[in-house]
């Protein structure tokens, strides 16, 4: 009974383990398990790029106007 205890602890660990590095890990069911919540975490990780590209050329148009003016 305490093994089998012990046993059920290690399998927790484990898949605790990668799943909290599932973008390290390639292949097999846990890659394969969160192949969907990486897609939408990498389609969020792009549209923030985005954004901070077009907010920091809004920055460098408005740097560029202001050096007309003067």
């Amino acid at each position: 009974m305490a093994h089998h205890e012990q046993q059920q602890q290690a399998n927790s660990q484990h898949h605790h383990h990668h799943h909290a590095h599932h973008h390290h890990y390639y292949g097999g069911e846990h890659h394969h398990h969160n192949a969907q919540q990486h897609a939408e975490q990498q389609a969020e990780q792009q549209a923030q790029q985005q954004q901070q590209q077009q907010a920091h050329q809004q920055q460098q148009q408005k740097a560029q106007q202001q050096n007309q003016q003067y």
